[in-house]
């Protein structure tokens, strides 16, 4: 029975897929080249910087850096996959009377496609860091997706502790425990948990062993905490009590945006990205004295990777009103260009939060602010594009690993783009960021309404 759900969660999901890829061919060219070229692309990116990666591995402080960038992006991101992931309740009626176990059903619907298809979008990382580090990438690859995984069970334990189940604090507080213990048996920094391998200081070969290990702890902690999901409860609002705007585009943008705020996964997942990032930041502050706009550019940071997905969610939830948009006396761009702004706009204000709670501790100059808005802008902006592109499904999680994909791969390609731009049009840093972020968001979101459907 196991076997039978995981595969048909496959089928299912390439049944959709392979219709919407007959009827536009453009797309299926597109996704061909990225598979085909993502990998080369890793590859040549990696070689480029083996010799940069070398020279900076000598630097303990850039180690320890480095460290703590996989470690805390690894939490956040998984978080995210684990809050988003659709629960055992959407088996439904029929499913959930077959004999098959929670904790079977949690394995086979969640935990093995999630890691699966994890494994697929990890597969660029595995490239470039082996042709960039050799032997030491491979474990830097392994070392982020443990940190994942791990993330996914502090996900899963945020998630119960939510809804006043006891079984949250254990979940946490055995990853907590599991965190430290990889950090401790891995290197020196135990506080950057299995991400700690990057220092390098065992061989390869017994890196890879333990990581391996904790992973698989990290995965029963997940199963554990995803097999106890209580069944999904459906509230409900009374339509006439919520006021809109009059004109079409900002009913269309303010109705999207509560739709979100107001879904309950993505309420979940928002209040993650605002307390993992703050709690991470003050740990950092209390341990290692850090704090000013180092400490608040990595709180920002964090809070946009997991907040990056909210356009993505709003497209996804903007299809469900279809019905509603098709009738509507305004073009389907200008339409989808609001849902799109509505996404931007929720992200926006999960990132501010973010900031907000950590200005106390971690201040920074206005050029540090202006530059965190122009990089927030330029991801959002990609975000949109990418979303528009795969939207996010709540009852699908293998078109939530797609959608993620899409965004990272925007993203990834928008940098580079602006890398090989910055300082080619005599502006500074700080204007350059802002101009180019900002110009990103309106381009991203004016596309995303001219190929979202």
């Amino acid at each position: 029975m196991c076997w039978t759900l995981f595969s048909s969660a496959w089928r299912c999901a390439w049944r959709r897929l392979r219709p919407a890829l007959a009827q536009n061919p453009l797309l299926a060219f597109a996704v061909a080249a990225a598979c085909a070229g993502v990998p080369v692309v890793a590859i040549v990116a990696g070689v480029r910087v083996g010799a940069r990666y070398a020279e900076l591995a000598r630097d303990e402080t850039l180690l320890r850096s480095l460290a703590l960038g996989i470690g805390a992006t690894g939490l956040v991101g998984g978080a995210a996959v684990a809050l988003l992931a659709p629960a055992v309740a959407h088996l439904g009626s029929a499913l959930e009377a077959a004999p098959i176990s929670r904790t079977g059903a949690a394995w086979s619907l969640t935990i093995a496609p999630a890691c699966v298809g994890g494994a697929l979008l990890l597969a660029p990382l595995l490239l470039f860091a082996t042709a960039m580090a050799g032997a030491d990438g491979i474990v830097l690859a392994a070392a982020a997706a443990t940190a994942v995984v791990c993330g996914a069970a502090v996900g899963e334990g945020f998630r119960l502790c939510a809804r006043l189940e006891p079984l949250g604090l254990a979940v946490c507080g055995s990853t907590a425990g599991l965190w430290g213990l990889g950090g401790a048996a891995l290197g020196t920094w135990w506080y950057a948990g299995p991400a700690g391998a990057v220092a390098g200081e065992r061989s390869a070969l017994i890196s890879l062993l333990l990581l391996g290990a904790f992973a698989l702890g990290g995965t029963g902690l997940w199963l554990a905490g995803c097999a106890v999901q209580a069944r999904t409860r459906t509230r409900r609002r009374y339509v006439w009590a919520t006021s809109l705007p009059r004109s079409a585009v900002p009913a269309v943008a303010v109705a999207t945006a509560r739709r979100v705020l107001r879904h309950r996964e993505l309420r979940v997942q928002a209040a993650a990205a605002v307390v993992l990032p703050v709690a991470v930041a003050v740990s950092l502050g209390a341990m290692l004295d850090v704090g000013g706009a180092p400490l608040l550019a990595f709180v920002v940071g964090l809070s946009i990777t997991a907040a990056a997905l909210l356009p993505a969610a709003a497209f996804g939830l903007g299809g469900d009103a279809r019905w509603l948009f098709d009738a509507a006396p305004r073009r389907s761009p200008v339409l989808a260009g609001a849902v799109a702004l509505a996404g931007v706009v929720s992200a926006l204000a999960v990132v501010g939060a973010a900031a907000l709670f950590t200005v106390p501790f971690a201040r920074g100059d206005l050029s540090t602010y202006l530059e965190l808005e122009g990089v927030a802008a330029f991801v959002l902006g990609c975000a949109a594009f990418g979303g528009a592109a795969v939207p996010w499904r709540a009852d699908r999680l293998l078109q939530q690993l797609a959608s993620y994909g899409s965004v990272i791969a925007v993203v990834v390609c928008g940098w580079l783009a602006a890398g090989r731009l910055e300082g080619a049009q005599g502006l500074d840093e700080t204007t350059f960021t802002l101009v180019a972020g900002n110009l990103v968001l309106a381009l991203g979101v004016a596309a995303a309404g001219a190929i979202a459907r």
